[in-house]
């Protein structure tokens, strides 16, 4: 498990930018971004990139400065985003089991998505995903940009979520006890 982010730098997004569903959620966000107070001077930067690119950088356009594209990060460089990273940020839009938010909270970055069925299995119970849509999405934004409190709460629950249901003691004794189930 690496080192808990230091939770110093702008949110983060890693994402694909490609057809589907993906767009739904660079939609989502940036709808909720503008919704954010303008007294939160919130930073964005977006790790990805795709066929889709043109399309959502013209969505962030209106925020200017505040968002940075990445383009598509190594393990390294993502490792480095993670290890600063104030809060991940993907409302998450018909997704599946997203490793994002698993590798985020391994990482002790906070984890801002919607409550949505999949999504909710993966992070921490105590880590609250908001419902709503872009205006609860933007709440929990401001909350988690301007209380440190708020941030590294957040981040201690995924990262114990993570430790108590993901790794591989977790996994091990999973996998041992169907094994002698099935015995």
């Amino acid at each position: 498990v690496p080192a808990p982010s230091d939770l110093s730098g702008p949110l983060l997004t890693v994402a694909m930018m490609r057809k589907g569903d993906k767009p739904a959620s660079y939609t989502l966000l940036a709808e909720a971004l503008a919704r954010v107070p303008a007294s939160v001077p919130w930073r964005l930067d977006i790790a990805g990139d795709g066929e889709n690119a043109p399309e959502i950088k013209d969505l962030f356009a209106p925020f200017g400065d505040r968002i940075a594209f990445l383009g598509a990060l190594g393990a390294d460089a993502l490792a480095d985003k993670y290890a600063h990273a104030r809060a991940l940020v993907w409302p998450g839009v018909n997704e599946a089991f997203g490793m994002v938010y698993l590798e985020a909270q391994a990482a002790g970055v906070p984890v801002i998505a919607e409550d949505r069925p999949a999504i909710r299995e993966i992070i921490a119970t105590d880590q609250p995903s908001p419902a709503g849509g872009p205006a609860a999405l933007a709440a929990r934004i401001a909350e988690i940009w301007s209380s440190d409190t708020a941030a590294r709460d957040a981040a201690t629950a995924g990262r114990r979520s993570i430790v108590q249901t993901h790794l591989r003691p977790h996994a091990t004794a999973t996998l041992s006890a169907a094994i002698e189930a099935a015995l």
